[in-house]
């Protein structure tokens, strides 16, 4: 999930597309936050994943709150359920395009149940779902969707 994000976050620098980007507890850039890449390389260095539910909501709530210009929001994860995610895109679906990439291990058979025990996420209402096990994958999908 970190790799994707970094990839969105970089490729958009690099382009000169706007982008704001944060984890559940912390800014990495934006509006308010400027930095270059090697900051962002930086802070995405120092991004511990966790599952944190109720912090999302929050994290993307700010996002949409500080950087009013926001069209889209892209929740990067590889933890979360459908049922912690689904407060958070009713939240934000009738302000911004929300779209879930849900990161999967590589070795991961995507017929079978989720090693952890997790539903796999195939669909949320509001919102646009990608899975993907890696960042040629990520690249794929994400392309799909802007088409």
């Amino acid at each position: 999930a970190v790799e994707i994000t970094t990839s969105m976050v970089l490729t958009s620098l690099a382009l000169r597309l706007p982008i704001a980007a944060r984890t559940n507890s912390e800014w990495i850039m934006g509006r308010l936050h400027p930095q270059g890449m090697d900051g962002v390389l930086e802070s995405m260095t120092l991004v511990q994943p966790r599952a944190d539910g109720p912090a999302l909501l929050l994290a993307a709530a700010e996002l949409a709150r500080v950087e009013s210009t926001t069209s889209a929001i892209a929740i990067v994860t590889g933890t979360h359920t459908p049922t912690e995610l689904l407060p958070t895109v009713t939240h934000l679906r009738s302000k911004v395009r929300v779209i879930i990439v849900v990161v999967e291990p590589a070795d991961q058979d995507r017929s079978a149940p989720r090693s952890s025990g997790k539903v796999r996420i195939t669909s949320l209402p509001g919102a646009t779902v990608v899975n993907v096990s890696s960042l040629d994958e990520f690249r794929a999908g994400w392309n799909a969707i802007r088409a």
